[in-house]
């Protein structure tokens, strides 16, 4: 039973969703988690005009969030920088180390281009793969 067919549900569990178009699973949360969901839904939506405008005067002023995110990029070019040194020094193409990390190697190129966002994870690994260390630690 395909859960887009709708002649019968695919467990006698589950409900035809309109919304969806398909069989879902039946809400399992309590009346009590209910109300409570549905309390937090409504302080964020009465809270979203303020949060708004707040974000809308510190856009206009362009200090605070923008000079944080410029601190972050330039962190983030720093880091990518001397890892990509690394590689280098250590003698691996970008294929050796896609290969070594299971990506794929333009991936690896996004990576090093600044133009992908990736995890600390991905960068550890990354520095794993050709055989440096990556550290975070908390400032002192």
């Amino acid at each position: 039973m395909h859960r887009r067919d709708k002649s019968s549900p695919p467990r006698p569990d589950m409900r035809w969703s309109e919304k969806h178009g398909m069989w879902v699973e039946h809400d399992t949360r309590t009346r009590a988690q209910r109300r409570r969901d549905a309390a937090v839904a409504a302080r964020v939506q009465a809270d979203r005009p303020r949060m708004d405008a707040l974000l809308r005067r510190t856009r206009e002023k362009g200090d605070g969030v923008s000079r944080v995110d410029a601190a972050a990029r330039n962190l983030a070019r720093a880091v990518l920088r001397s890892l990509i040194r690394a590689r280098e020094s250590a003698g691996l193409s970008q294929v050796e180390v896609a290969r070594r990390i299971g990506m794929p190697q333009p991936a690896i190129v996004r990576l090093e281009a600044g133009t992908h966002s990736p995890t600390l994870s991905t960068l550890a690994r990354y520095a794993s793969a050709i055989g440096a260390r990556f550290e975070v630690r908390r400032p002192a």
